[in-house]
């Protein structure tokens, strides 16, 4: 047998190994997305726009790299799929987690917890950073409208009783 004719065991060794090095990495990729949004949470609080629009990019980095190890991810459960004389689509880390024994089995379900886990807390995170951006746009909104007179305002105290509406524009009313 040659280096390059691998008896199917070693072969599923290998693409187990990899997959556990590649999950591994998707969990720490993952967190690095949890962290950036976490800082974005403090910095939408701050006020920190320019620290907001670096943190994007960032967090557009973090996403880029964790698609392409979820593809490295599927490659290779699609590979072991046919190892295991399974159908290649029904096969998930859960499922390969109930094929698999020992360590490997182990490892795979420790860091399939870990995936859940910090994708559930980023969804938590993000849900809460759509509603601080939601907040501060409605206030936003609420506060040009205001000066803008499309609302009413305290009443104005003038000399003149023909003097500007109290809804009028903050800009004409200061003029």
């Amino acid at each position: 047998m040659t280096t390059e004719q691998k008896s199917p065991s070693r072969q599923t060794d290998e693409l187990t190994r990899s997959l556990i090095k590649i999950v591994a990495r998707e969990a720490e990729q993952l967190d690095s997305l949890l962290q950036l949004l976490s800082r974005q949470q403090r910095m939408l609080v701050e006020g920190d726009a320019a620290g907001v629009a670096e943190n994007v990019a960032r967090q557009e980095e973090a996403l880029r790299v964790s698609r392409g190890l979820e593809a490295e991810r599927t490659a290779i459960l699609a590979q072991l799929g046919e190892n295991y004389d399974d159908r290649v689509e029904n096969l998930t880390l859960a499922r390969l987690t109930d094929l698999l024994s020992g360590t490997y089995s182990a490892r795979l379900r420790e860091l399939r917890r870990t995936l859940l886990s910090i994708s559930g807390n980023i969804e938590n995170t993000r849900r809460k950073n759509a509603m601080l951006i939601n907040r501060s746009m409605h206030y936003i909104g609420e506060t040009m409208k205001m000066m803008a007179g499309e609302m009413p305002t305290v009443q104005a105290y003038t000399e003149r009783p023909g003097g500007p509406r109290a809804s009028a524009a903050l800009i004409s009313r200061i003029g």
